[in-house]
């Protein structure tokens, strides 16, 4: 009876150390974040629509912890984000978790039975220079570009956002729209493709 109290006052701190980081962390993120990335994370900040790359839409987005920690402390290159060293690690650490709370679970809609297979055959002939053979952004090209390709082991689009990407590429970054280059079917193949890159956590 002793264990299971003990479980139970565990799980209850638990529970109550999360609410509070969150609560912490929506006002470091309100008062540091919402300007760009908007109240909700959909990068619609009042200083979004000055900005080139455009702030980041965090609903979008899976983001590992460790992709958080690395952009939060380093900031990132080639765009308005900065690094935020004059916050604790706790601080950041608290944001980590918000941002993660910004992203909806979705599930994929149906998707056609070949669609693995022609995304592999999709990434092999077009994104492997930059992203790599494994996504880690690490291809041939890569290290030519001011802005780095995405690590697609550290944060995973959603679907829809992934075709979006490749249908109107990402102004300011060296990714273009690849609709002159491929299909739909081939774009939505590639978006899902990238997808089981992700590891949810640190690299392996």
């Amino acid at each position: 009876a002793r264990q299971r109290l003990y479980v139970a006052n565990t799980r209850s701190l638990q529970a109550s150390l999360v609410t509070r980081n969150l609560r912490m962390a929506r006002q470091l993120y309100a008062e540091n974040c919402a300007s760009c990335h908007g109240v909700g994370g959909a990068a619609d900040g009042p200083g979004a629509a000055m900005l080139e790359p455009r702030a980041k839409n965090l609903t979008d987005v899976e983001y590992s912890t460790a992709r958080l920690a690395d952009v939060l402390w380093n900031g990132v290159d080639g765009t308005a984000m900065p690094a935020w060293r004059d916050r604790t690690p706790a601080d950041l650490a608290a944001l980590a978790l918000f941002v993660q709370s910004l992203h909806p679970s979705t599930a994929d809609t149906a998707l056609p039975d070949n669609i693995g297979e022609l995304g592999a055959r999709v990434f092999a002939a077009n994104c492997i220079q930059c992203h790599g053979e494994a996504g880690a952004g690490d291809g041939p090209a890569a290290a030519k570009l001011k802005i780095a390709p995405t690590d697609f082991r550290r944060q995973r689009d959603d679907l829809a956002a992934g075709v979006r990407v490749l249908r109107d590429g990402v102004p300011g970054t060296p990714m273009a729209p690849w609709t002159d280059r491929l299909s739909d079917a081939e774009r939505l193949a590639a978006a899902h493709y990238v997808r089981g890159f992700f590891t949810g956590g640190n690299p392996r």
